[in-house]
């Protein structure tokens, strides 16, 4: 965007902030057009209410972001074992499979650890911590996939058993079509790891005897659901106790200048008056819009039902 040389003085008088050496300029951005705001300013009340917005939107996006990598491990690995490996080497299939499991198993204990050690004790109310952790305790002591796929990450991760799997079993007549099985002389070489897994566990050696009790792909999907309900339960937990938070922040923006889709360019005056330039890298303001883009990724994760809110003028 460029100002010709007869109007710059003008449209800084109507639309600038000087600001030392520059100027801002705001525009609010409609159906992909931007369009200059003339004598706009954003007040010390406006940039509190904005700091308020990212703190809470990046509250909310830590615990999604990290659920998120944990699911999009999950699904990498289920859509590469559903495809045809026609074409492939026997080994490359078995290596990629294996990799793709180990990263979902990983993603599965770190989210985990995420929550535990760091988001949940931060931002949820201590009370609410507790139910959730109850919840996650309860979890794994009822489901043995729960069990088997969060202790499988200290066997990936232990030097030496990095491989804990044997295969791939390939049958086209069943998806997935590639199955990875639990290696037993592998899991069980060191006595130690052996003994610890299958107390954790809480299945004996026999069980691991029937092969059809080592096949990986029968436990992953349960492992998956059980993380879903628990990132559901954290995130529903946050959202109620911040209830109020959200309402008073949308109404503020329901009314005022972050009810705009702002945008902002800074320019040094001097430049400007030369070339009349406004390339310099554009900003998104943190506005209401921010923070209904957030509650809408919480809608899309079947979070937010019945306590979205919607932000509208009054």
């Amino acid at each position: 965007m460029k100002i010709k040389p007869e109007l710059r003085q003008d449209f800084i008088k109507r639309c600038g902030n000087k600001n030392g050496e520059n100027v801002i300029f705001y525009f609010d951005k409609n159906e992909n057009v931007f369009h200059a705001l003339d004598h706009f300013s954003l007040s010390n009340e406006d940039k509190e209410v904005q700091k308020e917005i990212m703190d809470l939107c990046s509250i909310i996006n830590n615990c999604r972001d990290s659920f998120h990598a944990l699911y999009n491990a999950y699904n990498d690995y289920f859509k590469y074992v559903s495809s045809d490996p026609s074409g492939q080497e026997e080994n490359e299939v078995f290596i990629q499979s294996i990799r793709l499991c180990n990263e979902f198993i990983d993603s599965g204990k770190m989210f985990l650890d995420f929550m535990q050690n760091n988001w949940g004790k931060k931002n949820l109310e201590e009370h609410d911590y507790s139910e959730w952790d109850a919840q996650r305790r309860e979890t794994y002591d009822s489901k043995l996939a729960y069990r088997i796929c969060y202790n499988l990450r200290n066997l990936i991760e232990h030097p030496g058993n990095k491989i804990i799997f044997c295969g791939p079993a390939i049958d086209w007549n069943n998806l997935p079509i590639i199955n990875l099985s639990l290696s037993k002389s592998i899991i069980f070489s060191d006595k130690k790891n052996a003994k610890n897994f299958l107390k954790k566990v809480g299945k004996p050696d026999s069980y691991w005897n029937d092969d059809a009790n080592l096949s990986i792909n029968q436990y992953l999907p349960e492992y998956m659901k059980a993380l879903m309900k628990l990132y559901k339960l954290a995130m529903s937990y946050f959202i109620s106790g911040n209830l109020k938070r959200i309402g008073d922040l949308a109404k503020y923006c329901g009314k005022g200048s972050l009810n705009l889709n702002l945008w902002s360019v800074s320019v040094k005056y001097k430049d400007f008056i030369e070339n009349g330039d406004l390339n310099s890298p554009w900003k998104e303001e943190v506005t209401g819009h921010t923070l209904n883009k957030t509650l809408s990724s919480l809608e899309e994760d079947n979070i937010l039902r019945i306590n979205y809110i919607k932000i509208d003028p009054e």
